[in-house]
């Protein structure tokens, strides 16, 4: 029977076609061209990853405040993010005292290679609500950050952060 192998002295079949082959192979080539490349990006896992550290340092950071009862501040940019507590008082003055993870470390992070993260700079007050740094003024509308194509959102009065 023609398509069916070629059988040996005793009846069996012994290997494949030249189109069960070349048809094989093709298949394997149009998936190595199409998904492997998606399958080993990492790009879009680095920024997912990020986007996720910047989330919780947001959330850590009204914690933070509500907790001690200090201003504390979240400054997100194209190098990375991090966190401070106002230096001399817990409601005036810079922020300047680096804002320590448990263990002590500064918290922070940076943006990973081939990730863009655009620009985010507010402080919680005592009572967990978002102020722009830059002008002292509470927040009036949702601050956004984008961190590759996720947008991270930080709404206004309560200072609930979410994707």
């Amino acid at each position: 029977m023609a398509g069916d192998g070629v059988e040996s002295a005793n009846g069996a079949h012994r290997g494949f076609t030249l189109l069960e082959l070349v048809v094989t192979l093709s298949i394997l080539g149009v998936l190595a061209a199409v998904a492997l490349p998606r399958f080993f990006a990492t790009d879009r896992f680095a920024a997912m990853g990020h986007a996720d550290a910047v989330l919780s340092a947001v959330r850590f950071a009204q914690r933070t405040a509500v907790a001690t009862g200090c201003d504390t501040r979240i400054r997100v940019g194209a190098d990375g993010f991090d966190l401070w507590q106002r230096a001399t008082s817990c409601t005036a003055g810079d922020f300047t005292r680096a804002l320590a993870r448990p263990g002590g470390e500064h918290w922070s992070g940076h943006t990973p290679a081939g990730v863009s993260s655009g620009a985010l700079d507010l402080y919680f007050d005592s009572g967990g609500r978002p102020w722009q740094t830059t002008t002292g003024q509470p927040l009036r509308s949702v601050q956004t950050v984008t961190i590759g194509d996720l947008v991270l959102r930080v709404e206004p009065v309560t200072g609930f952060a979410h994707r």
